[in-house]
């Protein structure tokens, strides 16, 4: 017998071959007819690989695996055209937990390969970087009778010079706000308002703004975040704005029963490319009737919110003449009136966490606080280590210096309040060095450990548990 027809998936013909002299009767006439043979789709698997995050990052590349090819087949020889698609219901936002990573066929097309689809799994952690501030108790309902309202929420930074060259950056991510015993209808979903997302912002020094009345800030749709330019290494005791979110609601915001323990909760994440500890804080302010990101998303080279205190505070909504948007009434934090932010709370300390990849700074030294001993050995790999952690007693941090220079250890809480500094003299590259450090004495929590050496600085983050 030969297959004659092919081997494509699909009905092929089985046809006899030549049967002269081994196939004959003197008694039968013998009449040969084609068999059918049917090739069925071999099925391929795509499987939507598991992946993990921290809280407020942002998600990573979806991706998935093939897997079920016939013998000496894969993708690029399979013949398979096209490409799944992948999704995740998970935001920067979302809460620590799991969420499905669903797979679907898109435009995947095959001749011979039939298409199966497993989900995957995308796991969000614990932040150790993420700064929850104390409830706001200071909020106000907004007047009767209740009507759309808008509550513009402003987050404000303090700046000490720490943005020294071009581009340097501090930014504001992973940032919602929480009403606690306040109503607010969503006019969208018709549901109660209870978390919103801040929209990410930035604070970039700029070579081209000279002065702070040259500082502006823009909002962009596509991207949804804020970005506010200021100057090489500016330095100021003002505010200045870094992101603020309009939240709409279809019946105003008002106190349920006037309870006096009505209140809002801000959280964020800080990173920089620099070393940046400094304040923040944020206000509340009310509008009727609704305004838009559009209204005050500013030009090129301009703003619409007001960037540093001045003639209005630091994150006033700016109409297109130019001055404040006239619908402000009383609620939020602000009292109506000139408050077009609204009062702020208290002015927390923070310090930033480092941009993934480390960032240049200059080094400084410092002063021994606790006790360390130091070997030295030959060469490793360029890297930093710190075990344990978490830890209880001590860590040992060991590392090796790329370059020759000055070298010291600071350790900061997570709000910014440096715990522990030591000086390690000159290092020298290529040389590995070692520090045992007696963390005993410290409270329980998440603390930033710098290393600083020549014209680098390294950050870890560990967590000390008595």
């Amino acid at each position: 017998l030969s297959i004659v027809s092919g081997l494509d998936v699909g009905e092929q013909f089985i046809i006899p071959g030549s049967l002269s002299g081994s196939l004959l009767s003197n008694n039968f006439d013998l009449t040969y007819i084609a068999g059918q043979l049917t090739f069925k789709k071999d099925t391929i698997t795509i499987t939507a690989e598991n992946k993990t995050r921290q809280f407020g990052d942002p998600n990573p590349e979806l991706t998935v695996t093939y897997s079920g090819f016939a013998p000496g087949e894969d993708l690029e020889t399979s013949g398979i055209t096209g490409a799944p698609v992948l999704s995740t219901s998970a935001t920067p936002t979302s809460t620590t937990g799991t969420y499905p990573i669903t797979v679907s066929a898109g435009n995947l097309a095959s001749s011979n390969y039939a298409f199966k689809f497993v989900n995957g799994l995308l796991t969000v952690t614990n932040n150790p970087c993420l700064i929850v501030r104390p409830p706001f108790t200071n909020f106000g309902s907004t007047p009767n009778p209740q009507s759309p309202t808008s509550l513009w929420v402003n987050v404000a930074i303090k700046i000490s010079g720490q943005l020294k060259t071009h581009g340097r950056y501090l930014t504001y991510t992973g940032g919602s706000i929480t009403l606690k015993d306040i109503t607010a209808t969503d006019p969208i979903t018709n549901t109660p308002i209870t978390t919103k997302d801040i929209p990410n912002g930035k604070v970039m020094a700029d070579s081209n703004v000279k002065t702070a009345a040259q500082i502006y800030t823009q909002y962009n749709g596509i991207s949804k975040s804020w970005i506010t330019h200021v100057p090489l290494r500016f330095s100021s005791t003002s505010d200045i704005f870094i992101s603020g979110a309009i939240i709409n609601s279809s019946n105003g915001f008002v106190k349920k029963k006037n309870n006096a323990n009505s209140s809002t909760i801000v959280q964020g994440i800080f990173y920089s490319d620099t070393v940046y500890s400094d304040q923040w804080t944020y206000a509340l302010a009310t509008y009727r009737p609704y305004f838009d990101y559009t209204a005050i998303a500013g030009t090129a080279g301009t703003g619409k919110v007001v960037s540093i205190n001045g003639t209005y505070r630091a994150g006033t909504p700016l109409s297109s003449a130019g001055t404040p948007i006239n619908s402000l009434v009383n609620g939020g934090s602000g009292g109506g009136g000139n408050n077009y932010t609204g009062s702020t709370s208290s002015f927390d300390n923070f310090t930033a966490c480092p941009t993934p990849g480390g960032f240049p700074v200059t080094s400084r030294s410092g002063n021994s606080l606790l006790t360390q001993n130091e070997t030295k050995n030959q060469p490793l790999e360029n890297s930093v280590q710190i075990i344990p952690n978490p830890a209880s007693d001590f860590i040992n941090l060991s590392f090796v210096p790329a370059e020759t220079g000055n070298s010291k250890i600071v350790l900061y809480t997570i709000d910014g309040r440096k715990v522990f500094e030591t000086d390690n003299g000159i290092v020298e590259a290529g040389l590995k060095y070692m520090k045992k450090i007696d963390v005993s004495k410290l409270n329980n929590g998440i603390y930033l450990v710098q290393l600083w050496s020549a014209d680098k600085v390294t950050s870890k983050k560990i967590i000390i548990s008595q």
